[in-house]
């Protein structure tokens, strides 16, 4: 979705810090017409009194987020570097980003466009978001999201599948883009895929993947996953998701013809490393 609303798109409106009350109406009329991203996280914001400086931040953020054709403008790439720190990033799960006002797809989304920016040959649409939606909701407590002003910078988690994705996925017959979406699986918690691991380039060896990694395990040791029995399986686009892969002990498992690799390994293996 596209929408005009000039007010964030000069850079003196950075230094306002309070949406005046024309784009106010603007903002509510979008609101009333659209089923848009973040919709009820914004609505929360529009209405908050006093925003601070990541509270606005992330207004701009939002903007150029559901404006993906938009380039987004130097002046706010500058600001934020200059007003945010890795003091301010949260590690968040989806039960937090829920009371705070996302929905589902709003964090799918969010993960879908970081993957679309950070890994080279992957490429998304609408009915891939209403995909990933039905995945995320089978396992939805494991996900690790970094955070930054409501915006995602980095990102990892598992999705639940069964041992026949498991094993034809291990073989190299379906992609993440095959899973079966099944709400329910049979041999419940034995197999697990990772999407993809994504970091923001501002954030790589700033020891934000080691956070969120922490969160993720957090998440697993709370969940009735059992540790000891259950499988991983991850495919790799990219050298850094290759390198990742061999630092944490994974199998090579086989080669696939477009040059992607498919890793294997126990989870109990994958805590220790963590």
């Amino acid at each position: 979705m596209n929408i005009n609303i000039m007010f964030f798109e000069c850079e003196e409106s950075l230094f306002s810090r309070k949406i005046p009350k024309e784009t106010r109406g603007e903002i509510e009329a979008i609101f009333k017409r659209n089923e848009i991203y973040k919709k009820l996280r914004m609505k929360y914001l529009l209405n908050k009194e006093t925003l601070n400086t990541l509270d606005w931040i992330e207004w701009f953020n939002w903007y150029y987020t559901i404006n993906a054709n938009k380039k987004e403008p130097l002046w706010l790439e500058s600001y934020r570097k200059s007003h945010t720190k890795q003091s301010d990033i949260e590690y968040l799960n989806y039960d937090k980003l829920i009371k705070l006002g996302w929905s589902v797809k709003d964090i799918v989304y969010s993960s879908v466009s970081l993957s679309e920016k950070g890994i080279h040959k992957y490429h998304a649409n609408d009915s891939d978001i209403d995909y990933w939606v039905k995945l995320r909701n089978r396992s939805p407590n494991l996900f690790s999201g970094a955070f930054l002003a409501g915006q995602l910078i980095g990102q990892a988690g598992f999705i639940e599948i069964g041992k026949n994705d498991f094993i034809k996925m291990k073989s190299g017959y379906i992609t993440e883009n095959q899973i079966s979406c099944n709400k329910t699986i049979e041999e419940k918690s034995k197999y697990l895929y990772i999407p993809s691991v994504v970091l923001q380039e501002r954030w790589k060896k700033k020891f934000v993947l080691y956070k969120i990694l922490k969160n993720l395990k957090s998440q697993i040791e709370k969940s009735e996953i059992d540790i000891e029995k259950t499988k991983l399986i991850a495919i790799t686009y990219s050298q850094e998701g290759t390198d990742l892969c061999v630092r944490l002990d994974f199998n090579l498992e086989s080669y696939r013809n477009n040059g992607d690799i498919i890793f294997t390994a126990n989870l109990k293996d994958f805590m220790t490393k963590i």
